[in-house]
């Protein structure tokens, strides 16, 4: 009797570890399971290329560029001879671009910008051929400066400044927050071109074109500290290695810097080039591209379009129908591609959700099986979905009753 009051004792207390060893891998299967599936949520709820809200619109700590990933833009300066030519890829989702002029008034230059529907300068030119645009990067931390006034936004180098080395001291005269997200690319009519971003040292970094003929181009990794991350990068190698092929005997011409902007385009439904520009620096001549298509271009004066006074004008309007009809469809498929791949992930978690659940089910079916068997197979159809329930049902159709 005492032996029997043993036995039944401890398989009392196996029968309790086996059920707290049932309950704690069911409860590990959980969480893994919520983990895995909120962060492939968070992955696929990508907001719809309609909307800006997180382009570079400015940030609450003073600077002014805060994309969501170091995808956006190509920027180039090309100096030649008597040539000084600016290129810019705008790369980003939001399809409502616009160009506006603000004419000089006392102690302001006269400029042209072009960005979103937000109004917030992207890039743009003045009226004494300064010309700037930006790219994004990861975003650096950087020192605070309460002691300097805070930068408000990129508007106020073309406003105020005539020359990249004006903007340059300009900018050290500004605090441009704790953290920086971006590089702003400067060039002037002489050729000279810099640009301004966060250094390793957490101060501002002013990185610069050689003195003379040449080129100089920014993409998405810090000039200024390329181990940061986003270096190498393949559009910055496609610019370098045009201009280090290009017969230098031979003039630069526009049409040479929209061949490079024509190879250096992005297309995507996460982000593609909504316009391009090309700055003539001397001249002061605008060339315009709407949606990557480089078969058509707008060319407008600086002058001309100062003299016309204040204007607000979607990019588009400039160009013809056939032009508009093919960037609307093509932008149109863009947004069927997200809604496709939003959906088909929602299914997919939907799936890998119920999976777990018949798993658990067919689980409580064979009592003998380890814990650390069911914990493996709980990760396979975590991690795997419908596809881990079809290799666990597989595996155990044969088997017989642990």
């Amino acid at each position: 009797m005492q032996r029997l009051g043993q036995d039944l004792r401890c398989g009392g207390r196996m029968s309790k570890n086996k059920l707290f060893r049932a309950r704690t891998v069911v409860a590990l299967i959980i969480l893994v399971s919520a983990i895995w599936l909120s962060t492939l949520a968070r992955l696929t709820w990508r907001p719809l290329p309609a909307t800006v809200e997180a382009s570079s619109a400015g940030r609450s700590d003073g600077g002014d560029l805060q994309l969501l990933a170091p995808l956006a833009c190509t920027i180039f300066t090309a100096a030649y001879g008597e040539t000084a030519l600016f290129g810019n890829n705008e790369d980003w989702i939001n399809p409502k671009t616009y160009y506006w002029v603000v004419p000089a008034k006392a102690g302001n230059y006269g400029c042209i910008f072009f960005g979103f529907d937000n109004f917030f300068p992207q890039g743009g030119i003045n009226e004494k051929g300064l010309a700037f645009d930006a790219n994004a990067i990861r975003s650096t931390p950087l020192n605070p400066h309460p002691e300097l006034l805070p930068m408000k936004n990129s508007q106020h180098f073309l406003e105020q400044c005539a020359t990249v080395e004006e903007a340059l001291q300009w900018a050290k005269q500004y605090n441009w927050g704790t953290s920086f997200a971006g590089q702003i690319h400067l060039a002037d009519p002489t050729g000279d071109a810099a640009v301004i971003g966060p250094g390793a040292d957490g101060e501002l970094a002013f990185t610069r074109k050689k003195p003379g003929d040449g080129y100089f181009i920014s993409t998405n990794f810090n000039l200024a500290n390329p181990s940061s991350g986003g270096f190498p990068c393949q559009r910055y190698e496609t610019v370098t290695r045009m201009f280090e092929r290009r017969n230098t005997a031979e003039a630069l011409t526009v049409d040479y810097v929209r061949s490079v902007l024509d190879a250096t385009h992005q297309e995507g439904p996460d982000v593609n080039t909504v316009y391009s520009n090309i700055f003539d620096l001397r001249q002061g001549v605008i060339y315009l591209y709407h949606w990557y298509q480089f078969d058509e271009v707008v060319v407008l004066k600086v002058a001309d379009e100062l003299a016309k006074g204040a204007v607000r004008r979607p990019i588009r309007e400039l160009f013809s129908k056939q032009t508009i009809e093919r960037a609307a469809s093509a932008y149109s498929g863009y947004q069927r591609m997200v809604k496709l791949r939003r959906y088909g992930a929602w299914m997919w978690l939907f799936l890998t959700a119920g999976s777990i659940g018949v798993l658990i089910w067919k689980l409580r079916c064979r009592p003998r099986l380890s814990w650390w068997k069911r914990l493996v197979w709980g990760g396979v159809v975590t991690f795997l979905g419908l596809f881990g329930l079809l290799a666990y049902l597989f595996s155990s159709r044969n088997a017989v009753s642990e």
